[in-house]
């Protein structure tokens, strides 16, 4: 009954989001942020471009194994007469598991590419991307 009201509490708690001030949150990982405002060097774009190979690379592995390494069977769930708890939880930790790789990739490349900026450009990225 509770899986009826999940895509409702999603889109509230988007709801909710878009009413509070944009802040840098755990929950909002995507910085929306002009990079032409950081006017990165010719070496810091091609930089750039490695990362996003690297990155990109990262997902499909990420993709690939998940396929493989994530199945937990759901019948076993369904059969018992009790609701196995741990069981469940197995099945929502792989759930999710993907997601939690992917978003542990997406902020490691911010952190490299935070790296690769220099300390006007770092104040920058921090002030316009990640802040109010």
């Amino acid at each position: 009954m509770l899986f009826r009201f999940a895509p409702f509490c999603r889109l509230l708690a988007v709801g909710v989001f878009l009413l509070l001030p944009h802040a840098a949150f755990a929950a909002d990982i995507r910085p929306n942020c002009n990079l032409r405002i950081l006017k990165l060097s010719s070496q810091q774009m091609s930089e750039m471009q490695g990362l996003r190979k690297r990155y990109k690379s990262a997902l499909g592995r990420i993709s690939r194994d998940s396929r493989h390494n994530h199945q937990v069977p759901l019948v076993p769930l369904f059969e018992k007469n009790t609701f196995d708890v741990h069981h469940a939880q197995r099945i929502a930790q792989a759930r999710y598991e993907t997601d939690i790789q992917n978003t542990v990739a997406e902020l490691q490349f911010y952190h490299e590419f935070f790296q690769l900026l220099n300390p006007e450009q770092q104040a920058i990225w921090l002030k316009l991307c990640l802040q109010p």
